[in-house]
């Protein structure tokens, strides 16, 4: 998406994985990136942060006994918490609101397992280089579409769009994508078809291995590369890029990408991706049909 479509910017992410000390480190191979920090969160548990571009920092943690893994947590800055706070109330989703700083949090299991933080301040830097590759979009594996819709609209401030099918090239899932301010492009929900269930390595049956596993939450993070993405995939070590699913990437209605299985890689899919050159991220231009792939982007 076109940075600022969007009204609330996410800008910090955090992670839980399973089996962290060796999922952590595949993450930073796959993304071609050591992490900038190494450190342990409040409550003791080990967690790596990356700076971005996007989010202030892309943090991966431990997950414990009350951490499952695939849980996230999403702060997301808002020019008007007290406005998303109202539209949430609205429809009759719990909100609590910090005092002191204003800060408002959904609940996990109000939000389809994203524990989501709203807040008018900006996270501080983490010190060193950004990653190369942008995480430019972060999908939920939902139940039920048609009662998780509302729940992001009111959280983003905008309807989102109903995500053409061939957005997908699995051709396994139901979307809903959301644009988001900054420099993230979207968030969205993920559903898979009823008829698509015999495909296990598919984008649906990755949602419904997050589903059978750990219930809804966060399905994949997609990250964005400028240069060329066959030579970014060409540099990993054979181990590691032996987790991709694909022997090269699909192509899609954006561009082209391949993915691991979220069993490998912690509980959460990884994605690489580069987009097609002219994709400038307007959805509504998609779904309307007034931008195509180019005719050489093959199948």
């Amino acid at each position: 998406m076109p940075k600022g479509m969007g009204v609330v910017d996410p800008v910090h992410i955090e992670i839980a994985l399973g089996n962290f000390d060796v999922t952590s480190k595949l993450w930073a191979s796959l993304i071609r990136q050591e992490p900038n920090v190494h450190d342990v969160t409040d409550d003791g548990r080990p967690r790596v942060r990356f700076a971005s571009t996007g989010v202030t920092s892309l943090d991966l943690v431990q997950a414990s006994g009350s951490v499952r893994a695939g849980d996230c947590r999403l702060t997301m800055k808002a020019p008007d918490v007290a406005a998303r706070v109202a539209a949430l109330q609205a429809i009759g989703v719990p909100v609590s609101v910090d005092k002191k700083t204003g800060d408002a949090r959904i609940a996990a299991k109000d939000a389809n397992g994203i524990d989501v933080i709203l807040t008018e301040t900006r996270p501080p830097e983490i010190p060193g280089p950004p990653l190369a590759g942008l995480p430019y979009v972060y999908d939920f594996a939902v139940n039920d579409l048609t009662t998780s819709v509302p729940v992001w609209a009111a959280i983003l401030g905008v309807d989102g769009v109903v995500t053409p099918e061939d957005a997908d090239a699995s051709g396994t899932l139901e979307m809903h994508h959301y644009v988001t301010d900054g420099d993230t492009h979207a968030i969205g929900l993920m559903k898979c078809k009823a008829d698509k269930k015999d495909s296990p390595d598919s984008m649906g049956g990755q949602v419904d291995y997050i589903l059978d596993t750990h219930g809804e939450g966060l399905l994949c993070v997609g990250f964005l590369y400028k240069t060329d993405l066959d030579e970014h995939i060409a540099a990993l070590e054979e181990d590691v890029r032996s987790l991709l699913l694909f022997p090269e990437p699909r192509s899609y209605m954006m561009g082209r990408n391949n993915v691991t299985h979220a069993r490998d890689t912690g509980g959460v899919q990884v994605i690489v991706a580069q987009h097609f050159e002219g994709w400038e991220g307007d959805l509504d231009a998609a779904v309307e049909g007034t931008w195509r792939p180019p005719e050489s982007a093959g199948s």
